[in-house]
């Protein structure tokens, strides 16, 4: 254990007590500290706490030590403190102050609760990511790649928005902010999750860092790349999503032996996930790899990477991952020691506009045909891959998801993927799923955060409802006589941007039939759009009233409100345009909408990725005319 974290949980308590005036006596401590004699079944990944407190005296006892600041920032949340949004001015003091009794003695619904980096990012970004999922009870944050070079490459090159220049920035500077990012989450007594990503090309000489990646492939590379139509070499899209021959004894000791060098190298790292290529339909075909499933050949690295972890006293766990070409389980291969494993199934082609049920629908995965994934949206279809691997696998399951990565970009009321979160937390546990790791935007609090703080709150109580989160939450953000009127308000533009229509998932077929009547949704997308524009002008006087607010949480949350309602008006006109068959004005109208955004990117930083928004924006809107036919925004 590490006694920083208690001692930084003391100085939250303190802080915020200071802050809203309030004079208490509690102490802290583990479990064992206070006579508690409550287990779990694993105390590294599973978290807990009991509050005790009468007449502002009393304790908090964790069952680790991030529990203990878990309910340091529970007592603070039930004493009238509102965790808004990551960021400056995120936290909302309560109005008029007041201390009840506690007594609370809770352990969460899900074991693994991970944060994803993603996104556009400053480091100050990251750090704020790292201090609010603390505060809202998530227990892991995960840095994808050797270093995550390319999200903040993404914000410091500044390079869709004209109103900024570069930044000055190198590879350097992201090992440099590693370091400290080490710091502040072991502070917190979070789980460090790392690399996923970069199995297939870092041990091979083809590092993240662009200034060291090698322009041509480095000698004897092509002779272990898949085998496709007869040819070995180099993925057309690059390094990244090439594939290799996985069952050459080269590549899998090349690889085993990276990850035991990593784990000897990063003893700060928790959790170390453990992917091949980010890539699908380019397996190799060689008449070695062609005996077995994908999975097969993974299953057999993975085994490898485990013995040599037992063999080498290493006790932490790694997580391979279901997905695109490892979503079919293997059939040959069967993992061994099991107990240094946990997995992740990835659905990234899902659907947003369904949730997942309760319970199985389909148990019967399709056809693998190597080389033969096809994309689905489908809810059953991308489980019944889940309930087979969990045939093979029946440790601890974990989703890896995009909620909040694309979609709630168009979503402008942010309410209608809230609640597809909500009702997919709810179904979890009749899934076999003990977890979620949500990689999604950092910059996602636009206007509000009711997407992260519904995923927060129904992580830890699956039973959490989901009006009451929001009621909370808008209070908190925007002011206790304000939050009625904006749930409708917020509640209205989440129907208006009907993510079924716009992206042309209504019909539930996983490839756009351009040959559909859809001129009956067009015409009801046409609807929603218009009174969309008229709520958002309904709405600016209400807005504009409240700019004399002092509260700096409730002040910078009504300018956000205010930049939100202009940006997606004009998200709104141009659909409506394009629907008009207008497109050029539609294409101008978008534009316009960018150019907005990165305008007032500098006050909008903190909450809204106008980077990643313009990229979704021209690729997933789908809606076009269908008496023209045109292609959509992209």
């Amino acid at each position: 254990m590490n006694s920083k974290v208690i001692a930084f949980a003391r100085e939250e308590l303190e802080k915020y007590l200071k802050k809203v005036g309030y004079r208490a006596q509690i102490e802290l401590g583990l479990f064992e500290d206070f006579g508690i004699d409550e287990k779990v079944e694993d105390p590294f990944f599973d978290d807990g706490y009991v509050i005790k407190v009468h007449n502002n005296k009393g304790f908090i006892a964790g069952v680790n030590e991030r529990s203990v600041l878990f309910g340091v920032y529970r007592l603070l949340e039930e004493w009238g403190i509102t965790w808004v949004r990551p960021g400056p001015n995120g936290d909302h003091l309560p109005e008029n102050p007041s201390s009840p009794d506690l007594d609370i003695n809770e352990k969460p619904s899900l074991r693994y609760r991970t944060m994803c980096i993603e996104g556009a990012i400053s480091f100050e970004n990251v750090l704020d990511m790292v201090d609010y999922i603390a505060k809202v009870g998530f227990n892991g944050y995960f840095v994808q790649f050797e270093n995550a070079f390319q999200f903040f490459n993404a914000w410091y090159s500044h390079k869709q928005n004209p109103y900024k220049e570069p930044e000055e920035f190198n590879y350097q500077m992201v090992d440099d902010f590693m370091l400290k990012l080490d710091e502040e989450i072991h502070k917190r007594g979070l789980l460090f999750h790392r690399i996923g990503h970069g199995w297939h090309s870092f041990p091979f000489g083809i590092p993240d860092d662009p200034a060291k990646r090698p322009k041509e492939a480095p000698e004897g590379y092509v002779d272990i790349c898949a085998e496709k139509d007869g040819k070995r070499e180099v993925d057309k899209n690059g390094f990244y999503y090439n594939q290799l021959c996985f069952t050459r004894p080269r590549v899998i000791n090349t690889i085993a032996d990276a990850v035991i060098k990593y784990f000897n190298e990063h003893p700060e790292v928790d959790v170390l996930h453990f992917w091949l290529a980010d890539a699908l339909n380019n397996t190799c075909e060689c008449e070695d790899c062609a005996k077995y499933r994908y999975s097969d050949a993974y299953v057999n690295i993975i085994n490898e990477v485990t013995d040599r972890m037992k063999a080498n006293g290493i006790t932490k766990k790694i997580i391979p991952i279901a997905f695109l070409n490892t979503l079919w389980p293997p059939i040959q291969e069967k993992l061994r020691n099991k107990e240094c494993l946990a997995m992740t199934w990835a659905p990234i082609t899902r659907t947003y506009v369904k949730s997942f049920p309760n319970g199985h629908q389909r148990l019967t995965a399709p056809e693998y045909k190597i080389n033969g994934y096809h994309k689905s949206y489908d809810i059953d279809e991308n489980l019944s891959y889940l309930y087979e691997w969990q045939k093979e696998f029946e440790g601890d399951w974990i989703d890896y998801d995009y909620h909040l990565m694309w979609d709630q970009t168009l979503e402008a009321g942010g309410e209608g993927i809230a609640k597809i979160i909500s009702e997919d937390l709810k179904n979890f546990e009749s899934l076999g799923l003990k977890g979620l790791t949500t990689c999604q935007l950092q910059r996602n609090a636009f206007p509000t955060s009711i997407g992260m703080t519904t995923m927060a709150k129904t992580m830890w109580n699956k039973d959490a409802d989901f009006d009451k989160i929001r009621e909370k939450l808008y209070f908190g953000t925007f002011g206790r006589g304000a939050a009625q009127p904006l749930m409708e308000y917020f509640s209205t533009l989440s129907d208006c941007f009907d993510l079924a229509l716009i992206k042309d998932e209504a019909s539930g077929h996983d490839v756009i039939d351009k040959d559909a009547d859809k001129s009956e949704d067009v015409a009801i997308l046409k609807a929603k759009m218009e009174k969309a524009i008229k709520t958002m002008a309904d709405i600016e006087p209400f807005i504009k009233a409240h700019f004399v607010n002092y509260d700096p949480c409730e002040h910078d949350s009504w300018r956000y409100l205010d930049l939100h309602r202009q940006i997606y008006t004009l998200l709104a006109k141009s659909i409506l345009a394009r629907i008009n068959g207008e497109y050029e004005k539609a294409n101008q109208l978008r534009d316009e909408c960018f150019d907005f955004a990165f305008k007032n990117e500098d006050f909008l930083q903190p909450v809204f990725d106008c980077f990643r928004f313009s990229g979704i924006a021209k690729g997933r809107i789908r809606v076009a005319n269908p008496e023209i036919g045109a292609p959509a925004l992209i």
